[in-house]
């Protein structure tokens, strides 16, 4: 009784025709309402509705006008930052660098004097090179 029985007949264009199978009277298709006080709707995605916190919404947005926006290389440019050995690297080699100190300046300067008072010909040594301003 609970079998299903399919026999396929070859009908017209010799296209399978299936013929009703017997049906259990207990388990009929019953079509669900989604009215009020009837069956609940299935489950949805409301992942796009979610409140989600501010630095969320901020990073996507962010992430959207990046896309949307041309950058010019001048300033794309800072956006890549070095890695940690890199930079250390970096700060190491731009130590060397550094401005002079005032007193460094002042010991400079005095003996710069000295040497034009022995020799006023001789030719005055320039400032060291130095990174005034940063990268």
């Amino acid at each position: 009784p609970g079998k299903v029985k399919a026999d396929l007949k070859k009908g017209k264009k010799g296209a399978p025709k299936q013929i009703e199978s017997e049906k259990n009277p207990l388990l009929v298709a019953r079509p669900r309402n989604f009215t009020i006080g009837n069956d609940l709707p299935p489950k949805r995605d409301v992942t796009r509705f979610v409140r989600w916190p501010k630095y969320v919404t901020r990073q996507r947005q962010k992430r959207v006008l990046e896309r949307r926006l041309k950058v010019p290389p001048s300033l794309n440019q800072f956006r890549l930052t070095l890695d940690k050995s890199t930079k250390a690297e970096l700060f190491k080699l731009l130590a060397k660098y550094s401005p002079e100190s005032p007193k460094e300046k002042a010991e400079r300067l005095s003996k710069a004097a000295e040497a034009k008072k022995a020799d006023p010909k001789a030719k005055t040594p320039s400032a060291p090179t130095c990174l005034k301003y940063g990268i």
